[in-house]
Order: structure tokens, then sequence, then C-alpha cells
């Protein structure tokens, strides 16, 4: 049952750190596309 819950655990906080790190890597892009635009300007 503990150890259930345990691996439970760590795959939610593994999907966690998996959405932040790929929003993390979208917020980057979008804000490098932003700079990029406004030095071709």
């Amino acid at each position: 049952m503990v150890l259930n819950a345990l691996v439970k655990d760590n795959a939610v906080k593994r999907q966690t750190i998996v959405n932040f790190i790929y929003c993390f890597s979208f917020y980057s892009l979008c804000e490098y596309k932003k700079r990029y635009q406004k030095g071709n300007k």
C-alpha cells in the first residue's frame, strides 16, 4: 500500500516537473521570438 502510494507520488512529481520544463521552454521560445523580431525591425 505504502509503496504504491510512493510510486504514485513520484509519478505525479515527475509529471509536474515535465510540465514545468515544457512550459518554461515554450515561454523562453516565445521571448526569444519577440526579441528576434524586435532586432529585425
